[in-house]
């Protein structure tokens, strides 16, 4: 309770912008404002306000989620490309949670690190290196062929 011989502490006046909010929502349908009481069109169309924002922001995070994915996959594909057969054989034997950092962003060094352990776990997963002659292109010093070619010495032979 209250003293009545002492007075009461000036409340500040409400900025102008507040007094604007409050003439706006009353517009939008709200009844005794001050006293926290809706009309049932208006608390529906919060709610249908609400639930539009949250499928909005449903979407985005999974829009997001998929950007992620497809970094992640790039940034994959450019660390263990020469060294992995195919580079998305890490992401099919690894973690994806394992090449990312806290933030969730691909991280180089964890990846290169998964790429060395899956290799040494799983060599046949590794590239394969040529390291002999294959056998294709010149050699060398070509001999000339004789003035007939090959196609006119079988004919001289056949011809004996």
């Amino acid at each position: 309770m209250s003293d009545p011989t002492t007075p009461e502490p000036e409340q500040p006046e409400p900025s102008p912008e507040i007094l604007e909010e409050h003439e706006r929502a009353r517009e939008r349908g709200v009844q005794e404002a001050d006293e926290g009481k809706y009309t049932n069109e208006y608390v529906k169309q919060l709610r249908a306000e609400s639930a539009e924002h949250r499928t909005k922001a449903r979407e985005a995070e999974e829009r997001v989620a998929k950007l992620r994915e497809r970094v992640l996959r790039s940034e994959v594909h450019e660390h263990a490309r020469g060294v992995l057969a195919d580079p998305a054989d890490l992401l099919a034997f690894a973690d994806p949670a394992d090449l990312v950092d806290h933030d969730g962003e691909p991280d180089a060094e964890k990846i290169k690190a998964k790429v060395d352990e899956l290799v040494e776990s799983k060599p046949h997963l590794a590239a394969r290196r040529t390291t002999t002659d294959v056998g294709q292109g010149p050699r060398g010093k070509v001999p000339a062929p004789d003035a007939l070619g090959a196609f006119g010495a079988l004919l001289k032979g056949a011809a004996r």
